[in-house]
């Protein structure tokens, strides 16, 4: 594949992943006031994805970051709202982790730039692997010190 091309289904990838969060953002929002909790799941993806604008990534690295905070918003969003009191203070644990993303998104930044002959689909893997990874690191961290995140 040509690298225009290449790119282009990159840029075609980080707006889906992006508009998937927004998605995941609405679906978990109470229908009562849906913008205000749109912004408030969502705003820090957006957040972390304009900081790491700043330092220019590719569209791939865009893509992996987005997916891996979608995953987490939907997992953090599943738990949550199953729990005995679904409207309670959880959610200030999602806030609370949200670092380790900018940490994930950081060093997804660092292998993109140590290793920039990577592929779209090795690019966008790698930074949603960092994201994860780093996401789960900080919520263990959270749960064993500001929260307790077990039981009901």
């Amino acid at each position: 594949m040509p690298l225009e091309t290449s790119r282009r289904f990159e840029r075609h990838i980080a707006v889906v992943a992006c508009i998937s969060g927004l998605a995941v953002a609405f679906l978990l929002s109470p229908k009562n006031y849906v913008l205000g909790n749109m912004a408030w799941y969502w705003g820090p993806h957006f957040a972390v994805l304009a900081l790491v604008s700043m330092c220019k990534p590719r569209s791939a690295v865009i893509a992996g970051i987005a997916f891996g905070m979608t995953i987490y918003l939907a997992a953090f969003g599943i738990w949550a709202l199953t729990r005995l009191h679904p409207d309670s203070m959880a959610w200030l644990g999602y806030l609370f982790t949200l670092p380790g993303a900018l940490a994930g998104a950081g060093i997804a930044l660092y292998i993109q730039n140590r290793e920039a002959n990577l592929g779209s689909l090795a690019t966008t893997m790698a930074a949603l692997c960092s994201v994860l990874l780093a996401i789960t690191f900080n919520q263990v961290v959270v749960c064993n010190t500001l929260m307790y995140c077990g039981g009901k």
